[in-house]
């Protein structure tokens, strides 16, 4: 019986090693001083936090765009039409080599709820249907994206035995692994989500948007019906976005 049970173990693969690798040595952290835009909070009650121009972090706000693609040949097209867009904003690590960051650099990301619409409207079409103070919604995985705020913290790996290797062996596209944590996934219980400032100045030209979003909630691996990570408590999404 011994025999058997070990003969007809399974061994993995190497995406899903690396995966295993990914999921179980991801460790938050917070590097302070803060600049005037970050995210910051508690995981499992432990300090975490990205800001922009703090260790190569940028801030990436721009519209974002849906397209869906056949299964039999999953190729997204160029000049794809897309089913909906929506507003991103975002806090991203630098880009290391081709599709690599820093293992475990984490991306934070707010998505509006898409509009569901062949067309791409200007930014401020987006500010107008979703940006507002107070409390707003979060999208559940059984409901269509157009009626809830998306958020979400993820983080790469490169597939190992890990980025030397790759370097040497494909430098033109790196492979990775990753992990996404979102409560879109799973049950909340004293969700948070809010904006709570909102601030709207004028320059020559332009309009200067300060939006600081309010975020607790229990955080779920994004496609995984449910798999629990953790809590996420004190969340503050500090941004600022300039449009003509």
């Amino acid at each position: 019986m011994c025999f058997l049970f070990f003969a007809c173990k399974k061994e993995l693969t190497l995406d899903e090693k690396s995966q295993k690798y990914c999921d179980e040595n991801m460790e938050f952290t917070c590097t302070e001083p803060l600049g005037d835009f970050y995210f910051s909070g508690k995981i499992n009650g432990e300090d975490f936090c990205v800001s922009a121009d703090v260790d190569g972090y940028w801030m990436q706000n721009g519209i974002g765009t849906g397209t869906t693609t056949s299964t039999s040949d999953p190729t997204l097209s160029p000049g794809a039409t897309p089913f909906g867009s929506f507003y991103n904003f975002g806090f991203v690590p630098p880009i290391i080599d081709n599709r690599a960051t820093e293992d475990f650099a984490p991306f934070v990301t707010i998505w509006t709820p898409f509009i569901r619409d062949t067309t791409i409207y200007p930014d401020i079409e987006y500010f107008k249907r979703f940006i507002k103070e107070g409390d707003l919604t979060l999208w559940e995985s059984d409901k269509d994206r157009s009626t809830g705020f998306y958020f979400s913290i993820a983080w790469n790996c490169v597939l190992l035995p890990g980025y030397d290797y790759y370097k040497e062996t494909r430098p033109l596209a790196i492979p990775v692994v990753g992990n996404t944590l979102t409560p879109s996934f799973g049950k909340q219980d004293n969700a948070v989500f809010r904006i709570s400032e909102l601030k709207i100045s004028g320059v020559p030209g332009f309009r200067v948007y300060d939006i600081t979003f309010e975020i607790e909630c229990d955080l779920y691996y994004d496609g995984t019906n449910g798999k629990y990570f953790g809590r996420l408590e004190d969340g503050i999404f500090k941004t600022q976005v300039v449009m003509p």
